[in-house]
């Protein structure tokens, strides 16, 4: 099974699609989902098994008319100059668990959080 295969399998069940409020065509084999912290935390160990550095993220909340929206929170995780592929993917994999493990937002706290994941492809 190739790599997209596994994350089609990984996805199937889960999160909320984004394709629709990201504006991405609903046809496009991107898999574009948010997921909740758990699932946010098994798909890097997926991706860092697959060698899949993380570009960053954003975090959205489930609102009062259970429709996702944005909460303008993000992360991201530039490549640095001296940096090989496989140092990229350990660091990217790293600083992703640790945001989204300490994400914390008090305005939210009775909210379903929500993590967009954004892998290098």
């Amino acid at each position: 099974m190739d790599k997209t295969e596994i994350l089609k399998v990984f996805f199937q069940d889960k999160g909320f699609d984004l394709k629709k409020i990201k504006g991405v065509d609903k046809n496009t084999a991107l898999i574009n989902k948010a997921l909740n912290k758990e699932d946010s935390l098994k798909v890097l160990d997926l991706y860092y098994n697959l060698e899949i550095p993380v570009l960053g993220g954003d975090v959205l909340y489930l609102n009062d008319k259970n429709f996702l929206d944005w909460t303008f929170d993000n992360w991201c995780v530039e490549r640095l100059e001296q940096e090989d592929e496989i140092q990229y993917l350990k660091r990217s994999i790293k600083e992703s668990r640790i945001y989204i493990e300490k994400y914390n937002n008090p305005s939210l706290k009775d909210r379903l959080i929500l993590f967009d994941i954004v892998p290098k492809y």
